[in-house]
């Protein structure tokens, strides 16, 4: 690398999710860059007898704000009224 410049290519990081309250909420979650995307990543341990290992998923970044990034909400249905 050139200038100091770190290279994230297909890299990542899980941190333990301290906000966790239920078993369906991830013990692990963090970030990643796959082919120069931005991924989310969230990680559930698990165990038997005789291992441990970790599930994870990986989804379109949440925005600052809560909400789903732009790609990731999906499409209006043309001539959908909305209930509320």
């Amino acid at each position: 690398m050139m200038n100091g410049e770190y290279d994230n290519e297909m890299t990542g990081v899980l941190f333990p999710n301290d906000y966790r309250t239920t078993d369906a909420h991830p013990t692990h979650t963090g970030n990643c860059q796959i082919n120069g995307k931005e991924w989310r990543m969230a990680a559930w341990r698990n165990s038997n007898e005789k291992r441990q290992w970790l599930n994870i998923k990986f989804t379109e970044p949440i925005t600052k704000e809560g909400e789903p990034s732009k790609s990731q909400t999906a499409p209006a249905t043309q001539g959908a009224s909305d209930p509320f």
